[in-house]
Order: C-alpha cells, then structure tokens, then sequence
C-alpha cells in the first residue's frame, strides 16, 4: 500500500463516520475528517485524535470557506457522511437538515468537480418512502406523505442530494457512488437519536 493513500471523511465524529475512520486509518490511510463540533466533544474520535495518521477540521459542510480549508486535493476520495442526524433533530429543525443534506453537499460537489476527487454519498432507506410494493429497487418510484410533516425534509433532502451527485456524475464525468443505509447499529451509536 502507498504511504501516499489520503482520504477524507465528512461526518467523522458520527457513529459510521467514527467507525469508517478506524477502519481507514487501520488500513493505513491518512484521512482528514471534518465535522461541526470541536474534537473534544467529540467522543466518538476518543482513540483517534492523537493517531498520525488522522487529522480535524472542524466546520460546517454549509460554509465554503470551511470546505477550503478542510478539502484535500490530491485525496483519492471524500466519503461525504454529513448529515443532520435523529427523528428528534430533523422534525425541530428541517431547515438546517436540508440545507447541511443539499447546500453542503451542494459545496462538495463543487470542490470534488474542481479537483477531481471521487465521491461517496451516503443516503438512507427513507428515499424509499412508503412505497408498499416490496423488496424495493432502486428504480423504484418514490411514495412519500406530504410536505407538510416534516418527518419527509430528510427523505427529500437525501434524494435531491442523490440528484445532484448524479447529475455530476451524468454531465461532469465525476465518478461517484451512493450507499443507501437502512438501520445500522453498533458500538457507540447514540441511543437516543
């Protein structure tokens, strides 16, 4: 493996982002993380934080001048985890979600094109709405209640994000991957969200 492996990883601090990191970094990646909050409330990065191989940026995916500062050029790949996390969050707040879910990955977008870094966006199952028909695909059409309950901001978000990463995927010839996750759960998931 090269010494020269650099990655990075937005939402580092969260349950995947932390886990995804370690195994990177085991790996032997250097990997540049951002995430919103000051890395020592970030206890998710308890055993990375003096780890050589890892490095903080804290900012917000939604400030350009932080994605600057945080943007690795020469990285192989930016996973972009970011997200407002939690039923509880996204119903009190639906603005910031859709603004950190399109604006900021909107930003990234833009950086990836410029320098032409791979990315990895991480969607969600709530795509999938409720559409009744089951096992889901893909090409599936989506089912979803309606705008005024705010429980669908994160479903919508998520898919415009997906729009946007495709389109530059189409149009830009940037190369680029979607995960949707379904319910993961593991060591150092915030039970509460």
């Amino acid at each position: 493996m090269l010494n020269s492996k650099k990655v990075m990883v937005t939402g580092v601090s969260g349950f995947i982002g932390s886990h995804l990191t370690e195994a990177l970094v085991k790996k032997g990646y250097e990997v540049h993380g951002l995430d919103i909050s000051p890395i020592d409330e970030c206890i998710n990065l308890r055993e990375l934080k003096n780890n050589s191989k890892f490095f903080y940026t804290q900012g917000d995916v939604r400030n350009k001048n932080d994605l600057e500062s945080f943007f690795q050029e020469d990285s192989e790949c930016i996973f972009h985890l970011a997200s407002i996390v939690g039923v509880n969050l996204y119903m009190e707040d639906p603005l910031s979600l859709i603004d950190v879910g399109v604006i900021g990955t909107r930003n990234l977008i833009e950086l990836s094109i410029k320098h032409h870094v791979k990315m990895l966006f991480t969607s969600t199952s709530e795509v999938y709405g409720k559409n009744p028909k089951i096992p889901w695909s893909e090409n599936d059409d989506r089912v979803l209640g309606p705008t005024t309950i705010d429980r669908w901001s994160y479903s919508s978000s998520k898919a415009t994000a997906e729009h946007l990463v495709l389109a530059v995927h189409k149009h830009k010839n940037l190369p680029v991957s979607i995960v949707r996750y379904f319910n993961i759960f593991g060591p150092r998931q915030n039970p509460i969200l």
